[in-house]
């Protein structure tokens, strides 16, 4: 399934659904990384790439107070109230990127509403291709045009983190965030996880990025990654410098 029939795809499952078109619909691609791996979060150097795997979220206004949310690709809903205090995490992990969204939008002062969504993906659950990443940044994407948010690419990027840090659980960095946010066709991004500056890189036309199935489900949130945060986070502490990216031969 292509980019068009994807969107093509949402769009039509939305009608069936909630019996009425979808306001909004936005799409968000795949990434994978040539260099940098664990550097994000300790302010060094990443070079990943936009790919041809896609995230579809359609949406649309509701009559009421309450989220929506139809999971194509799992045959699932979720269900919750914008009038609570707290938005609850649940115990299906799809669904905390959603809830998370909007507990972070709140948090930072969004006037948010009610709303119907549906989503689908093209990328492989668990590939470490970015699924969770591009959902949130199509779904953020989707947010902000149909409540005129006017999110840029980077704070949808550091929304999107934030999802993971402080409602999924993982203290990841920004790389796949901004990468999937900010991606280019035919090019990699060299970022600079710092100041988030970002320099593109031409893929020679005659080279191919080739992907390869393990077989190997990744599962960030159920692995060591936090370990190994946390134990680059010490380091820092026992060296006395800012992050790992100050590292010099001498200390």
């Amino acid at each position: 399934m292509n980019k068009d029939q994807l969107i093509q795809n949402v769009l039509s499952a939305y009608q069936i659904h909630f019996e009425a078109p979808a306001q909004k619909a936005s799409i968000a691609p795949a990434r994978v990384n040539l260099i940098g791996e664990h550097t994000d979060y300790n302010d060094g150097f990443v070079l990943p790439a936009a790919i041809d795997f896609y995230t579809c979220v359609a949406g649309a206004f509701n009559n009421d107070n309450s989220v929506n949310v139809v999971a194509l690709d799992f045959n699932e809903t979720d269900h919750f109230e914008l009038s609570h205090k707290n938005i609850q995490k649940s115990a299906d992990l799809w669904k905390n990127f959603i809830r998370g969204a909007f507990y972070i939008l709140k948090n930072q002062g969004y006037q948010l509403h009610g709303c119907n969504l549906v989503i689908s993906g093209t990328i492989p659950k668990g590939s470490g291709l970015s699924s969770s990443a591009s959902l949130e940044v199509a779904l953020l994407s989707t947010l902000s045009d149909l409540f005129q948010l006017n999110l840029s690419k980077l704070d949808m990027a550091l929304i999107g983190q934030k999802i993971e840090n402080e409602f999924v659980g993982l203290s990841c960095g920004i790389m796949d965030q901004l990468s999937v946010a900010c991606g280019e066709k035919k090019r990699a991004i060299l970022i600079d996880c710092r100041d988030y500056s970002i320099n593109t890189v031409k893929i020679p036309p005659e080279l191919s990025i080739m992907i390869v199935n393990s077989n190997i489900k990744r599962e960030l949130a159920q692995s060591s990654y936090n370990d190994r945060r946390r134990e680059c986070e010490q380091a820092v502490e026992l060296l006395e410098i800012s992050s790992l990216r100050d590292i010099t031969i001498e200390k």
